[in-house]
């Protein structure tokens, strides 16, 4: 089908407002039918709606973008394109490079004196195509994507966004077909560091092999592990952004109210446990669970593979601080799922409620899984060696991340039953992007002090830990870090 380069224009009259409309010749007879169909609800969000509409025995699909759905949304689109825009004007371009591209039919916008109110994208899905998180990784399927991408590079064409849903392939056709044009560029052309950065990101979702290489025209050692440690960076860069809009995956999270608390929850799993101790926390720790901690900042109850831990009344100064940050209950959740996302053994965190007073959060409720067969380092018997190793993993990997720990220390750490050690107790675990060897060394020094207070590490089993610490971390003068060790293990040091 032909593409917009001699698009018709045209106006459409809607209900109030008039649209300004390009048209692919031969589509404007149908336009009207789709914008009066309600369609089926593909995604829709307070920004934009995509709605799918079965005609004639095609597919058609109608973005809409919402732009006057923010405060000064519109007025900005005197000054830049809309992506409806972008990518309308982008695709012929492509298919003039012959990249293929889905059909794009109909381009409209909605304008006033404030600005842009609407607009409007209509395509054809292609028949035969779908996307590509639904294929098989299978050589075949990685020849045509190296092929793809080796010529969408060449023509030095960048995507932003290159994943699994943008790209529509067809096993029939063994072709590709690209979706969603509004985050690519046309460039002079691509450096290796843009071709590894855009390539990473596809490689988070859907790995490359071999064969994908060989047909996008690269070497493949030379490439693949500049990508995959690329694609790792990405992945850590993107967490504290995901973590922003921790609940906007609806599949995952919730807002749920149980009683007399508006929870923030884990939807999987769910049993009548959980949700006895969701409809009321407090009894729940008062003669149900079996306690852990009972102290003035903090109580802590643990039954049926659940741990709760209450966050006290502390005093007014924390209250009013809490207005300016986030609760502790909430924090300590956001630490969990965020070790989590990183793949750091930590409690599961499920559900989170603060309770406020006058505006204030006087106290919170975080609720995370119990670890399985649960104890401290030093009440394990077996391979030492082997322990010793995995603490300083957990740890260097800790520090790797971008985490400081205020309260790093023995009680902190538990073993499952797999023998996995697990980081407890998140409160004083602070992400900080970059942790400094200085205050590293501080918190190891610390560690060390209290297993040598309970008589449970012996110098040399000490100096095997750093050096396991130094060589997850990739640090190759663990002499320094022993010496600097050394300065902070005086019982009055503070970490």
């Amino acid at each position: 089908m032909a593409m917009n380069a001699k698009s018709n224009s045209s106006h459409f009259r809607g209900e109030k407002e008039t649209f300004r409309w390009e048209i692919i010749p031969g589509f404007k007879p149908l336009l009207a039918t789709i914008l009066a169909d309600p369609g089926e609800i593909v995604k829709r969000s307070h920004l934009s709606s995509v709605t799918r509409h079965s005609l004639g025995g095609k597919t058609y699909y109608r973005k809409i973008y919402f732009h006057n759905a923010t405060l000064a949304g519109s007025l900005k689109y005197f000054f830049k394109s809309p992506a409806s825009r972008i990518e309308w004007q982008l695709a012929p371009q492509l298919q003039e490079s012959g990249i293929r591209v889905v059909p794009h039919l109909a381009h409209g916008e909605l304008w006033n004196w404030r600005g842009l109110q609407e607009s409007i994208l209509i395509t054809e899905g292609p028949v035969g195509f779908e996307p590509l998180k639904l294929a098989a990784p299978s050589p075949v399927v990685q020849t045509a994507l190296g092929r793809f991408l080796g010529h969408l590079h060449e023509n030095a064409v960048f995507h932003s966004d290159l994943h699994t849903s943008n790209l529509l392939y067809s096993s029939r056709e063994n072709e590709f077909c690209l979706v969603d044009l509004d985050n690519m560029r046309i460039l002079p052309a691509l450096s290796d560091q843009q071709r590894i950065d855009n390539l990473a990101t596809l490689n988070r979702r859907w790995p490359l092999s071999a064969n994908f290489f060989e047909a996008y025209g690269v070497n493949f050692q030379e490439f693949a592990g500049r990508i995959a440690e690329r694609a790792e960076e990405k992945h850590r860069e993107s967490i504290p952004k995901k973590l922003k809009i921790l609940f906007a995956d609806r599949a995952l999270f919730a807002k749920k109210r149980f009683g007399n608390f508006k929870w923030h929850v884990r939807l999987h799993p769910w049993n009548e446990h959980l949700e006895s101790i969701l409809n009321d926390p407090d009894a729940f720790l008062a003669t149900r669970a079996r306690m852990l901690k009972n102290g003035t900042r903090s109580t802590v109850g643990c039954a049926h593979g659940l741990v709760l831990k209450r966050f006290n009344f502390k005093k007014p100064s924390t209250v009013v601080f809490d207005l300016f940050r986030s609760s502790r209950a909430r924090r300590g959740f956001r630490t969990a799922r965020h070790l989590e996302l990183l793949k750091i053994a930590t409690p599961r965190p499920i559900a989170y409620a603060d309770v406020g007073r006058f505006g204030f959060v006087v106290r919170g409720y975080f609720v995370m899984e119990e670890v399985a067969g649960a104890a401290y380092p030093w009440q394990r018997t077996g391979d030492r060696k082997a322990r010793i190793y995995l603490l300083a993993e957990l740890v260097a990997k800790v520090h790797n991340e971008g985490f400081s720990h205020r309260d790093l220390k023995e009680t902190n750490i538990l073993f499952d039953a797999q023998d996995v050690p697990h980081l407890i107790d998140l409160d004083a675990l602070h992400f900080v992007r970059e942790i400094s060897n200085k205050s590293a060394a501080v918190q190891l020094a610390r560690l060390a002090r209290g297993f040598a207070r309970r008589g449970k590490i012996s110098n040399p089993e000490r100096l095997r830990f750093l050096k396991d610490y130094c060589r997850v971390r990739k640090i190759n003068d663990w002499r320094w870090w022993w010496n600097e060790i050394g300065k902070n293990l005086t019982p009055d040091r503070q970490s």
